[in-house]
Order: structure tokens, then C-alpha cells, then sequence
């Protein structure tokens, strides 16, 4: 995964943003396009894994 992704997870697990803000993130990397999908939904993975 790439280092920007990581940083929103990170952010997400250390509780410094909550779940819909990370989303909100990866979601706007998404829409510009600077990452492969397999990357965004890795990343939309590992945040729901955290979540449960």
C-alpha cells in the first residue's frame, strides 16, 4: 500500500480521525485517480478491519 493510504489507516487506527473522515479521504484519492483500485480497496479493507 502506498505510504498517502497508509497514512489515512494509521490516522484511523490511533483514533486522530474517525471512520467517516477516512472515508472521505480514500474516497477523494479515489476520485482523482492517483492510485490503482486494488490499493483503494485495500485500504477500504483494512478500515473496516480496524472497525470491528
Amino acid at each position: 500500500m502506498k505510504l498517502e493510504v497508509k497514512v489515512i489507516v494509521s490516522l484511523y487506527k490511533k483514533q486522530r480521525i474517525n471512520y467517516e473522515k477516512a472515508i472521505e479521504a480514500i474516497k477523494i484519492i479515489d476520485e482523482e485517480g492517483w492510485f490503482e483500485s486494488y490499493i483503494i480497496d485495500k485500504s477500504k479493507e483494512d478500515l473496516k478491519d480496524v472497525r470491528s
